[in-house]
């Protein structure tokens, strides 16, 4: 399915949170990671966030539906991926990958070092796919301070560390 992807408008924010609720439902269907469905997700103002700094794109499907969302915020020199969630009835289509084709455009012409995340390790829409995109993990000897700061977060707020990871797909030495 064909999407057009665009920069977010700063009234759409509350229902990127709808959209990730529901992204997160597909935890439902990976053995032990059934409970993640039913976290807390960004709030509105998060969204809006990125949308103010015009690091949010929203993918649109020929109805003019938005049927997925990434947020980024800049880290020094790398853009790192706060978001990325694809309604339900349209996930394993492609629009995720669409959507970080233009996260990542953005930070090429933008003369950023790397593209960055946090995820699950284990998970196969997660490391295992993002490792096909280029992505690799980021050793912890090597791991930027932002980074360390968003894991540590992340674990405060009931994410497990040993199942999470950080992952740079990096753009310029």
């Amino acid at each position: 399915m064909p999407v057009h992807v665009r920069l977010a408008r700063i009234e759409e924010a509350e229902s990127f949170c709808e959209i990730e609720d529901g992204a997160g439902m597909l935890f439902t269907t990976a053995p032990g990671y059934e409970w993640i469905a039913h976290l807390g997700n960004r709030e509105p103002e998060e969204w809006a966030a990125a949308i103010r700094e015009k690091l949010c794109w929203a993918a649109d499907n020929d109805a003019g539906e938005t049927v997925g969302v990434v947020a980024a915020r800049q880290a020094g020199a790398d853009l790192f991926i706060v978001e990325l969630a694809v309604v339900t009835a349209e996930q394993r289509r492609g629009i995720g990958g669409t959507l970080l084709d233009v996260v990542e455009a953005h930070a090429r012409d933008n003369g950023l070092r790397a593209v960055t995340l946090t995820t699950f390790r284990d998970v196969p829409w997660n490391a295992p796919a993002y490792a096909r995109r280029g992505y690799a993990q980021v050793e912890s000897e090597a791991m930027p301070a932002y980074l360390r700061a968003i894991l540590a977060e992340e674990a405060t707020n009931g994410l497990p560390p040993d199942l999470r990871c950080a992952m740079a797909l990096v753009l310029q030495q």
